[in-house]
């Protein structure tokens, strides 16, 4: 049902200096499972992710859609350290069961118009979309990403 609950992301918690010595020694198009926190955090040194990888809930194999059917919500609890997070999955539309649970990556990127040719020519740095979905914008990520940041998953904290 649109608006409930589903279930929380688990993982460790880490920072963006962690994070990236764990990408680099990953192989290519090894799945990753980190999720990026302190979206109001401008400076990437300060931020802190959530990898799902070691250990975590059934929520690390949610896979990415244009027209997603999940959103996903930082909750920081109140109290302790202002860095305990529970990362919440949500319907954003009546889901049928036996439906795959999806959400987008990088729900800040834009569909751009492209042709059978441009698509062809995207350069070896874009992560290619396969979501299928009409409105699909043909790559996971906005330009200007490299593969390295390729896996981060984006947590949205408000509409926007």
């Amino acid at each position: 049902m649109k608006g409930q609950f589903i279930d929380v992301y688990l993982g460790e918690v880490l920072i963006d200096e962690e994070i990236n010595k764990r990408e680099a020694a990953a192989e290519e198009d090894t799945p990753s499972y980190v999720m990026t926190l302190d979206n109001f955090i401008t400076d990437p040194q300060a931020m802190f992710y959530v990898d799902g990888a070691n250990f975590g809930s059934v929520m690390r194999f949610v896979n990415h859609s244009c027209n997603p059917n999940c959103k996903t919500y930082e909750v920081v609890m109140s109290g302790g350290s202002k860095h305990l997070y529970h990362v919440g999955f949500y319907a954003v539309k009546d889901i049928k069961a036996n439906t795959e649970l999806t959400i987008d990556y990088d729900p800040k990127a834009i569909l751009e118009e492209m042709d059978e040719a441009e698509q062809l020519e995207l350069d070896d740095e874009i992560v290619r979309c396969q979501c299928g979905e009409p409105n699909c914008r043909k790559r996971l990520w906005a330009e200007g990403k490299g593969k390295q940041r390729r896996r981060r998953r984006l947590v949205k904290t408000h509409d926007e």
